[in-house]
């Protein structure tokens, strides 16, 4: 009998390579089950339920703008990191300062962590409150009165950013 050294008389599912090479398309369905399963139980909350009436909306925020931008109007938003103190000092040619103003903070890509917060005025066109806790993302920002005659917004990366500008 001519028995070569180099061959191996186990039969193939007791040898390594084919099981390697099995491995990696099962692999590839157990990962995607995973990603099924994910997606299907994770709402991604990037797609409003309500599109036309929000692009309807668009021409009321362009009326806004334009009104701030004729006012003149700016707002700096200075972030106490220790004490959480948000301090927005609005500048422009207002004839009547609002006693407070509305601060909405939008996360980029998860609508339920979204924000809304009260600036209480002090005087002089300064406001304050406190900001709650916040992950770490580029907030959009946008500051507006409470009858919503105009409206400034900005983007910021709070809380790692102690400032930030709001233009219309």
């Amino acid at each position: 009998m001519n028995h070569h050294p180099m061959e191996d008389d186990r039969p193939w599912y007791r040898q390594f390579w084919p099981w390697f090479i099995i491995s990696i398309p099962a692999t590839a369905v157990v990962a995607s089950m995973f990603l099924i399963k994910t997606a299907v139980q994770t709402a991604d909350g990037l797609v409003s339920d309500d599109y036309y009436k929000e692009g309807l909306a668009i021409n009321q925020d362009l009326s806004k703008a334009r009104f701030a931008q004729a006012m003149q109007l700016k707002a700096q938003l200075f972030l106490d990191q220790d004490t959480r103190e948000l301090r927005a000092k609005l500048s422009g040619k207002l004839k009547d300062l609002p006693n407070q103003l509305r601060l909405q903070l939008i996360h980029p890509t998860i609508k339920g962590r979204d924000q809304d917060m009260n600036l209480l005025g002090i005087g002089d066109g300064t406001y304050t409150g406190r900001l709650p806790e916040l992950d770490l993302a580029s907030w959009r920002l946008s500051l507006a009165p409470e009858n919503a005659e105009w409206k400034l917004s900005g983007r910021t990366r709070f809380p790692q950013s102690s400032r930030a500008t709001l233009e219309p």
